[in-house]
């Protein structure tokens, strides 16, 4: 019985250091996810910039802004509809 229950003990250990590794990597991956997740939002913001300035040569300042949120909400709207179809 004490053999057992020793068997138990230690297998018990080697669970809990696994888990505590796959914590630390799962950890390590949420932190990459959510710097990528800020560099591409980064990203999209020179995007929407640059094309703002594009736009304000051609047709102004105040229909450059219009068409850069729009297109901005369309961008939003298409990638929250894809979510919500990969939901279901």
């Amino acid at each position: 019985m004490a053999d057992f229950v020793i068997a138990v003990c230690e297998l018990l250990e080697a669970e809990g250091v696994l888990l505590r590794r796959k914590i630390h990597q799962l950890a390590l991956s949420l932190a990459l996810v959510a710097l990528g997740a800020l560099a591409a939002a980064a990203g999209l913001g020179f995007l929407l910039r640059a094309l703002y300035l594009y736009l304000e040569i051609a047709l102004g300042p105040p229909l450059a802004a219009l068409l850069t949120g729009v297109s901005f909400i369309v961008l939003a709207g298409v990638l929250l509809w894809t979510a919500k179809r990969k939901i279901r």
